[in-house]
């Protein structure tokens, strides 16, 4: 054929019923191992943003829990944005625990941290720099039988040091969706 001046591709076989068939059960059965268990269905979205320097939470836990992780989910990553969480400890001194800087936030990814251990009732979450983004955070303590629990936050011990506003979203936004918090870094969340 290709000497008489056509393309060899111009004949193409017709498509039959059964052709349709194979096609269509090929692309759900792709389609369903691509998306089976992508990733979680439940994420924190309400936000709280570190809008001006020097912006703070403090809250409390029910009681004096003895803290082995620090989680949190980052919004929208920005290009700037520190914040410091401290705790009070026995002597009612706020100490320094953790830094939460705008280069650890991924978009929507629980961030965990294990290398920490403190006790305390009372957590203090200070601006360094303005812009950081944040819509959970959470902290986990070892029970008895050795497995991570989340510490409960007391809701109406939230207390702020800034003036609410759209952009900064409200200091309870950052306790208020717990139980989305997963105990596990999975490929899940």
């Amino acid at each position: 054929h290709a000497k008489s001046g056509r393309c060899l591709s111009e004949d193409l076989p017709r498509r039959n019923r059964f052709d349709f068939i194979l096609i269509m059960v090929l692309t759900v059965t792709c389609t369903i191992m691509s998306f089976y268990q992508l990733g979680g269905t439940s994420c924190a979205s309400d936000y709280w943003k570190a809008a001006s320097l020097g912006d703070e939470i403090v809250a409390s836990f029910d009681k004096e829990y003895t803290v082995s992780c620090i989680v949190f989910s980052g919004g929208i990553p920005s290009s700037s944005g520190k914040c410091t969480i401290y705790y009070e400890d026995a002597e009612g001194e706020w100490q320094s625990v953790y830094i939460i800087d705008h280069e650890a936030i991924e978009f929507y990814k629980w961030n965990y941290s294990k290398d920490i251990s403190f006790t305390a009732q009372n957590i203090w979450v200070h601006t360094d720099e303005p812009g950081l983004w944040l819509n959970e955070l959470g902290f986990f303590y070892t029970d008895d039988n050795g497995k991570m629990q989340l510490v409960p936050i007391d809701r109406e011990s939230i207390g702020t040091t800034y003036e609410e506003t759209k952009v900064s979203g409200k200091a309870e936004n950052l306790f208020d969706e717990q139980d989305t918090i997963p105990e596990t870094l999975t490929y899940m969340n």
